[in-house]
């Protein structure tokens, strides 16, 4: 005892004069209650054990059950707080480890939960309900032990949400987005024989996609409709590099439609545009996107282009018309010349460039890219026009609502090096944003652009001269357009006589 209270032994709970059954064994502060290695013992039998400090478990201890079950690891004012692993009493009656890895306020936080044979079962990050709630994998098994089905990826409330893998039997796997433990979104589907990539709903493949042989080295690109091929397309023989049309009706290949694609065909000069206009946002819509590209599609066409238009393309739209977009590239042969042009806004982050769909929520910088359009996707769908002009219009970066939630984010967008037979045209310089004014019924560049596209005899990078000029007089010197070029050929929207 010190000064008449103890300070280390054991101290049994009395109440009325009997016993209570309340057990203290160990150093004590002035106030009497355990504060140091002791432990705790109830009168149900339950048992607290460790390093305590002001009568609660501060550090690490031990916390058993009347049923023999316990979780050891570190506490916090008496509570599960930080790394600890928590047992649990299997069917057969044995102890095991349930879980082991992170607490918070006495709930699951991170870590490993177990089945009675010490396989794990899931393993991430969870919410309040023990559900995988943030990144996470999933498991299921065989009766034999194996590995049956598994999930992995981003989990909200249990389920796959965001991006994510899904791997199933004989060699079944599923990559890419999902919402609410659905697959939706941008995908790949592989099995010991295939791989298709597109866009995905629950059935399967949806829109524009691909299917690639690994046993035979060949792809069929065309459409998809819950799954199966539907639609022509053109199939590639790689091991010979000849290609053919081909049409499937509801996954059967139809035989008459199987038709060569003649070196004449690919020799001819096809023009193909992809054309979209986002007025229609969450946050700060735009005024004049829309009908900046219906005044660019009617002068593309009179030039001679085939237009695919969109407007205030949501990002399953905006993936379809790039699958439809690249379809059509490779049917009309490697030397089309391939034009995009984009109205809407527009975010750089770390040097790259993201087109935001009008249905894009984004307040952190990973949800660019499953939220978004990377403008190295565009790219790579120009580039399937191996020999012809590729031109890419980027009329964006006006008043951007995306900027202050994302911490990497700058104003207007980064310069990009054309690639190999491309130019790329911006409304404004980089890092500069673009004026969301009106110009000749459009806006300031999209007006500029068709007024300087529609006098004959202008090579583009005149044409795109001519519109920096007049967008600088408009806008007394606020906005000055910029291009980067690669061309090592002229092109002409129109030409003269």
């Amino acid at each position: 005892y010190d000064k008449g209270v103890i300070s280390k032994g054991t101290r049994i709970g009395i109440k009325g004069g009997e016993y209570e059954g309340h057990i203290a064994n160990g150093e004590f502060d002035s106030n009497g209650k355990l504060s140091g290695l002791g432990k705790y013992k109830y009168a149900d039998g339950s048992i607290l054990e460790g390093s305590f400090s002001n009568g609660l478990l501060n550090g690490m201890g031990k916390e058993t059950f009347t049923d023999g079950t316990y979780y050891e690891g570190t506490f916090l004012e008496g509570r599960w707080n930080g790394p600890g692993k928590r047992t649990s009493i299997s069917d057969k009656g044995n102890t095991y480890i349930y879980f082991n890895g992170t607490w918070i306020d006495g709930r699951v936080s991170e870590g490993t939960i177990l089945y009675p044979n010490g396989s794990t079962h899931m393993s991430g990050q969870y919410n309040k309900d023990f559900q995988l709630h943030g990144n996470g994998i999933l498991y299921s098994y065989n009766e034999d032990g194996s590995f049956d089905l598994i999930w992995e990826g981003e989990f909200k409330n249990g389920l796959l949400n965001g991006y994510g893998t899904f791997y199933g039997k004989s060699g079944y796997k599923y990559k890419g987005e999902w919402r609410n433990g659905i697959t939706e979104g941008l995908c790949e589907i592989s099995t010991n024989t295939t791989i298709e990539t597109g866009f995905c709903s629950k059935k399967g493949l949806e829109g524009e996609g691909k299917l690639y042989s690994t046993e035979y080295n060949w792809e069929w690109v065309g459409p998809f409709k819950d799954g199966l091929k539907n639609g022509q397309g053109v199939t590639t023989f790689f091991d010979s590099n000849n290609k053919y049309y081909a049409t499937f009706i509801d996954g059967i290949y139809q035989e008459d439609n199987f038709k060569e694609i003649t070196e004449e065909r690919f020799l001819t000069n096809k023009r193909i545009a992809l054309v979209i206009g986002n007025n229609d946002y969450i946050s700060s819509p735009l005024q004049y996107a829309v009908k900046d590209a219906d005044g660019i599609t009617q002068v593309l066409e009179k030039s001679g282009f085939e237009v695919i238009k969109i407007q205030d393309a949501t990002q399953e739209n905006f993936l379809e018309a790039l699958y439809e977009f690249k379809r059509k590239i490779i049917l009309a042969g490697p030397r089309t010349d391939v034009l995009f042009f984009y109205a809407g806004h527009a975010s750089q982050v770390r040097g790259i460039n993201y087109l935001n769909p009008v249905d894009a929520v984004i307040n952190r910088e990973s949800q660019l890219e499953t939220s978004s359009i990377n403008m190295n996707r565009v790219f790579e769908v120009l580039n399937e026009s191996i020999d012809g002009v590729k031109i890419a219009i980027l009329d964006s970066c006006r008043n951007n609502p995306f900027v202050s939630s994302i911490r990497s984010s700058k104003q207007g967008l980064a310069q990009m090096s054309a690639p190999p037979g491309t130019i790329i045209a911006y409304s404004t310089a980089p890092g500069e944003t673009a004026i969301d004014g009106s110009s000749k019924g459009f806006g300031i560049y999209t007006g500029s652009l068709i007024e300087a596209i529609n006098q004959p005899g202008l090579r583009i990078e005149e044409v795109f001269k001519e519109t920096r000029k007049s967008v600088v007089s408009v806008t007394k010197g606020q906005q000055i357009p910029w291009d980067s070029s690669s061309l090592i050929s002229d092109f002409y929207f129109v030409k003269e006589n």
